[in-house]
């Protein structure tokens, strides 16, 4: 890649987060709760967006070791 390419994607829009909220969901759904829940921080608009899905993994140890019951 040359370096006008590369300046023009540094440039460019984040195309990923203008897709439809149903299609980063779906995105996001077949990662651990822990992963899907990191997203956050990318930006506003992903912000909640991992508790929509469908696949949260309550059981899987590495998401409620930090909780004390």
């Amino acid at each position: 890649m040359d370096k006008s390419s590369h300046k023009c994607i540094r440039n460019s829009e984040d195309l990923i987060s203008q897709l439809p909220d149903e299609i980063l969901i779906s995105i996001l759904s077949p990662l651990k709760m822990k992963e899907a829940i990191r997203t956050s921080v990318l930006s506003h608009r992903w912000e909640w967006l991992w508790s929509f899905t469908d696949t949260l993994d309550f059981d899987d140890p590495d998401t409620m070791q930090d909780i004390d019951v």
